[in-house]
């Protein structure tokens, strides 16, 4: 909660600065600070889900969590386009308030749980040295999984419209709408996932839906007719929901009382592949061809597979 009250107000304040930024350079500033102050309460309030909830239950859990933030989006765009067409800079700051209302519902409501307070502190090197090192070695499998398959996602999410406009020669509105279907399927099968590894497990989940991807992406290199693209990704999207849903849960579920370092771990290895991606799979979009996107993301979906093999069965 400490790292919530710090950052969530920080964030707020900038973000509702963002609308009234003179300058590029003074916009740019506001975003980098909004930006650093959530990277302060992300990882925190990500990790009371697992404080909060017994190990079986972390991927409906995390389900319920994805659902959520799929409405919210919808619910911004819906509300904040509204909202923007009466005036540019009140979406930034209605959605400000909201924020600072949720801390205070988290104040007041929110029961965190009591830990033990540990002989020594927790060394963020020491964990990661443990991961490394350990005998078992599925958590450190289960973060360079959750890298590839970042980098494979990331590049589709940056370049389909880019994609759908230069290659297969449709207007942008039209490539950008396509995208939306798997994005929809995800918010819509985010939940459902979550029983699905109840049922039969987080590993057996995870590698269904990687497989069924690069099966996906396999067809979409050669694919050219928009409705049957968007048909592929509506399917695709249910089997980034067996990914993703359940991929948190089981970094989390060796941490221990490490969570809050092992949550970071795991935002670190989503969040660099979103970062290289775009350089490195547009570079080759340029030189090489548009049908590296698909080719990109099928090999790195491939790549995700052979660590996620690698996983135990009860990881």
């Amino acid at each position: 909660l400490p790292y919530l009250m710090i950052g969530i107000p920080i964030a707020a304040v900038f973000y509702a600065l963002i609308p009234f930024a003179q300058t590029l350079w003074l916009m740019l500033i506001f975003i980098v600070i909004m930006n650093f102050a959530m990277s302060v309460f992300r990882s925190p309030v990500i990790a009371l889900m697992p404080d909060l909830t017994p190990p079986k239950l972390r991927s409906k859990a995390n389900g319920v969590i994805n659902f959520m933030g799929g409405v919210g989006a919808i619910l911004t765009f819906l509300i904040g386009s509204k909202l923007y067409d009466v005036n540019q800079a009140l979406p930034f700051v209605l959605f400000s308030i909201l924020m600072v209302l949720v801390l205070i519902l988290f104040i007041f409501r929110l029961r965190e749980p009591q830990k033990p307070v540990p002989d020594e502190k927790i060394n963020i090197l020491s964990v990661i040295r443990d991961v490394f090192t350990a005998r078992d070695k599925s958590v450190l499998n289960v973060l360079f999984a959750i890298f590839f398959w970042f980098f494979g996602y990331s590049a589709i999410e940056a370049f389909f419209t880019l994609y759908g406009k230069e290659f297969l020669l449709v207007p942008e509105s039209e490539a950008a709408m396509s995208l939306t279907f798997f994005s929809l399927t995800f918010v819509l099968f985010s939940i459902p996932s979550g029983f699905i590894a109840t049922s039969i497990g987080r590993r057996k989940t995870i590698i269904g839906g990687i497989c069924g991807l690069i099966i996906i992406f396999a067809v979409l290199i050669f694919m050219r007719q928009l409705l049957i693209i968007r048909i592929l990704l509506f399917i695709g999207g249910i089997f980034w929901a067996m990914i993703n849903i359940n991929s948190y849960p089981m970094v989390v579920e060796k941490a221990g009382e490490n969570i809050g370092a092992y949550t970071g771990l795991y935002y670190f290895f989503s969040t660099i592949p979103a970062i290289l991606s775009p350089v490195i799979v547009g570079f080759l979009m340029e030189h090489v061809g548009y049908m590296m996107l698909f080719i990109s993301g099928m090999v790195s979906f491939i790549l995700a597979l052979f660590f996620m093999l690698r996983v135990k069965e009860n990881a």
